[in-house]
């Protein structure tokens, strides 16, 4: 029992609001005294208890409003702390982690769940209160992604970090209350929390997972081996969570997150952009990387970007009447007019080719005109024209 709380005992001071440090000992004989099996303490705790506090010193006002409270308020805080664990021998290990916390809008959160149920929700004492957990250090993931209700929940989840809310749990805290069958009235309390539970990973869980996202910023460098990319099975209790990349990316979006990494070519500083200040490389773009390189260079362009992310990404922004930044070869060719100037004496033969082969992908030859990428003898690189009989 002892090992197992002390490989329990990193998860367990994840989410908790006032926990700063768990230690274990044994008692074998009273004139040794106490033994230190094992102790878990956050380093930096003082700057985590700040962020705590402040966030707690306004809980009470969040969750119970007077009736001038904003509908926009929310309660946040992101925290990097360190968790040294000492062994018995007295040797000690240090990791890393980055925790975003939010505390929605209780007034709408209830107000949709009015809309949803027909119960009364003030005795459920449900807050909007979600978080997501993950090491901070590159290349370090999480050995079983856990879901929690401020400690650990026994159900292991398909994503690469621990997902923290106020869900509305079993007696037995290792299941959380779900309507699969259909088979709860609308105003009962199994529906109520039900309900609950699905509308905070619906609504709550993406806001706080693309804040996770946007604060962890370049601490793990270059990837998105923490986006929610696969959801499971897609039945039993993933369907609670399926949708929750594209949840994500909707937030993303909307607020424009720097949460995208580019960089101009491969020495160059690694930096984090915005939807709607990049321009995304799909998967066609593979095969033509001296184009890719000269657009780097021109403009912020996103390559690498996982395929469900990809794949989601047009839907997403037609939703939110977003310009569509994925590159095709009508947006190739109006960004090489724009830059002409910068890259037309200076690319290689090899990487104009490539930009003419890429171009002409959609048979659309006629939109080359005033790009300088007509091969003549001598190795000149001429602008394609269109005469005017060509356009009678």
């Amino acid at each position: 029992m002892l090992v197992k709380l002390k490989d329990e005992a990193l998860r367990g001071i994840l989410f908790l609001k006032h926990i700063e440090r768990i230690e274990i000992y044994e008692l074998k004989d009273e004139k040794d005294g106490l033994k230190l099996l094992f102790k878990i303490e956050i380093v930096n705790a003082e700057e985590v208890r700040q962020k705590r506090q402040d966030l707690l010193a306004n809980l009470r006002d969040h969750v119970y409003p007077d009736s001038s409270a904003s509908t926009e308020a929310i309660l946040d805080y992101s925290i990097r702390p360190v968790f040294r664990l000492t062994q018995e021998d007295g040797t000690s290990t240090e990791e890393t982690w980055h925790i975003a916390t939010l505390v929605s809008n209780v007034i709408t959160a209830h107000e949709y769940m009015q809309t949803q149920t027909d119960g009364d929700l003030t005795k459920h004492k449900l807050i909007p209160w979600v978080g997501i957990a993950a090491p901070a250090e590159p290349g370090k993931p999480i050995k079983s992604a856990r879901l929690f209700c401020f400690l650990p929940i026994g159900i292991q989840l398909p994503f690469p970090v621990h997902v923290n809310g106020h869900f509305a749990v079993k007696q037995s805290r290792r299941e959380i209350w779900t309507n699969q069958e259909n088979d709860f009235t609308s105003d009962s309390s199994a529906n109520i929390k039900s309900v609950w539970n699905v509308h905070l990973f619906k609504k709550h869980i993406p806001e706080v997972y693309a804040m996770f996202l946007d604060t962890l910023g370049l601490a793990r460098g270059e990837g998105y081996d923490l986006w929610p990319l696969s959801s499971g099975t897609g039945v039993g209790l993933d369907l609670i969570w399926k949708d929750l990349l594209e949840d994500t990316l909707h937030v993303v979006c909307r607020d424009n997150l720097s949460v995208f990494f580019c960089r101009t070519d491969e020495t160059s500083d690694l930096r984090t952009v915005g939807y709607t200040e990049s321009w995304i490389a799909g998967r066609d773009l593979d095969n033509y990387p001296l184009l890719l390189q000269a657009l780097q260079a021109l403009e912020d362009v996103v390559i690498d970007l996982p395929d469900p992310i990809l794949k989601l990404i047009p839907g997403v922004a037609k939703t939110q009447n977003l310009e569509d930044r994925i590159l095709t070869p009508d947006l190739v060719r109006k960004l090489l007019r724009k830059h002409k100037i910068e890259w037309s004496d200076v690319e290689s033969p090899e990487t104009k080719v490539e930009m003419l082969k890429y171009c002409i992908q959609d048979e659309k030859v006629e939109d080359l005109e005033g790009l300088p990428l007509l091969p003549l003898a001598g190795k000149q690189w001429v602008e394609f024209s269109v005469s005017e009989s060509c356009t009678r």
